[in-house]
């Protein structure tokens, strides 16, 4: 889902498709707490599941030395937001047709790493 949504962001030019709307404010914000609500969920599951099938190759001492879900907070702060950032500021110095890409990269990376961060929160 998320690379055909990537490959929409980008090719959508090829087709002759124009941009439908420019993102607000507000829907930023929505977009922000939906995605951050939908990671988190899948994020909870993914982690339950994979307790549910490594009940028996626990560390003797009882302890987790990684959580994948660091993986993923990381990679939404050190790739989706600089990623966000230099193509938005691409798209406005070189006056790019789609310059709201960024900013919805800019979005999406927050969103997961805010996701990331409420699921060790809500199942350690």
């Amino acid at each position: 889902m998320f690379t055909a949504g990537l490959a929409a962001g980008l090719f959508h030019v090829w087709f002759g498709n124009e941009t439908s709307m420019n993102p607000s404010k507000l829907w930023s914000m929505v977009l922000l707490v939906l995605s951050a609500l939908i990671y988190t969920g899948l994020l909870t599951l993914y982690r339950l599941v994979q307790i549910l099938f490594q009940q028996g190759s626990k560390d003797p001492r009882g302890e987790h030395f990684f959580d994948e879900r660091l993986l993923v907070q990381a990679a939404g702060i050190f790739w989706f937001i600089p990623y966000g950032i230099s193509s938005s500021l691409g798209a406005s110095f070189f006056h790019g047709v789609e310059g709201t890409f960024g900013g919805i990269m800019i979005v999406q990376g927050l969103a997961v790493a805010l996701g990331a961060w409420l699921s060790m929160r809500i199942k350690k």
